[in-house]
């Protein structure tokens, strides 16, 4: 395969857990892979970048790497994220951990868009459970952050839609990583009745599932929801429907 024709992803947070299974599989896939992350590591065969997810300058360093000499980005995942943690009542807490764990995000897609749309390529965000579903009593920045993360999933969605850029969420439940602080036995948590936690080699399928998704709602992994997908390339006349209804909507709002 002629390099040009190599896809090519950017996974922010790939030095472990989520981040590095999905770069691991992508890589397996045939991909060209950078993750970046604060330590610079990631699996054998992906290129690492040093670097805050969070901070704008480093964000887009990792873009320029990732979308090599064509300006092209068939991938990006956003996997980096601080764990919930206290105390809830901290400012200084909430402000942090509402700029990595979602405003992060947010300046991700936002660097990426224009090599995103060149390639006509998918973006999945990494949302939580805790957010979707359960809140926290230790950690509301984390809830929150990840609860926002649904909503700016839908709508750079809809901003997409024109683009051909699709866009994804996935909200896990407990995953067994250095990332989920282990509180009690798993016999002992309430947020995995099944007594056992889900494992990260599990999810480096979802990125083809999520890659290629159109609008749906569909079954996850144990402890896991998903939020519903855009079509990357609907009817001009449904977008602009949508697109007159928001702008209704926002008005009345």
């Amino acid at each position: 395969m002629h390099m040009t024709n190599v896809p090519r992803c950017l996974v922010t947070g790939g030095s472990s857990g989520i981040g590095y299974a999905v770069a691991e599989q992508l890589r397996d896939a045939g991909w060209s892979v950078t993750a970046l992350s604060r330590r610079a590591l990631a699996p054998a065969g992906v290129a690492a970048v040093a670097g805050d997810a969070a901070d704008p300058g480093d964000l887009g360093r990792a873009v320029v790497a990732a979308a090599g000499p064509d300006s092209r980005l068939d991938g990006l995942v956003c996997a980096a994220g601080l764990p919930p943690s206290g105390p809830w009542d901290d400012p200084d807490h909430w402000d942090e951990i509402i700029r990595v764990d979602l405003t992060a995000a947010w300046q991700a897609a936002r660097l990426a868009w224009p090599a995103l749309r060149v390639a006509g390529g998918a973006v999945v965000l990494l949302g939580s459970i805790v957010g979707s579903a359960e809140g926290s009593t230790r950690s509301p920045a984390y809830a929150a952050a990840k609860a926002g993360i649904e909503g700016l999933g839908r709508s750079l969605a809809l901003i997409g839609a024109s683009d051909g850029v699709r866009v994804n969420v996935v909200a896990p439940g407990a995953i067994d990583t250095p990332f989920d602080e282990k509180l009690f036995p798993v016999s002992d948590r309430p947020d995995v009745p099944l007594g056992r936690m889900g494992v990260p080699a599990r999810w480096r399928a979802w990125w083809r599932s999520c890659s290629r998704a159109r609008p749906r709602t569909s079954a996850a992994p144990s402890g896991v929801s998903t939020v519903a997908a855009r079509s990357c390339r609907p009817r001009r006349r449904r977008v602009e429907r949508r697109r007159r209804n928001t702008s209704n909507h926002e008005r009345r709002g």
